[in-house]
């Protein structure tokens, strides 16, 4: 299939959202490991949602949807 219909070029970007933290990761073998092994298990991607913000546990499902860039619809409900 991937002959006739080669993979988008974006199918291979990392998707995240995740704040970019410069962190030296010299010795420390054990974490990167991990890392690799998290990125491998979960080829979707991760996102990060900030609720600190959020006071009303109502609003949660809301912000979860902000930033994953999806609208509420009239009618249905968030979760």
């Amino acid at each position: 299939l991937e002959r006739s219909f080669p993979r988008p070029r974006t199918a291979d970007a990392v998707a995240h959202n995740l704040p970019t933290q410069v962190t030296s990761f010299v010795g420390r073998q054990a974490e990167r490991s991990e890392l690799r092994r998290l990125v491998e298990a979960y080829p979707d991607g991760v996102w990060f949602v900030d609720v600190a913000a959020v006071t009303d546990p109502g609003l949660v499902a809301f912000e979860i949807a902000a930033v994953l860039g999806l609208r509420p619809e009239p009618g249905r409900p968030m979760v």
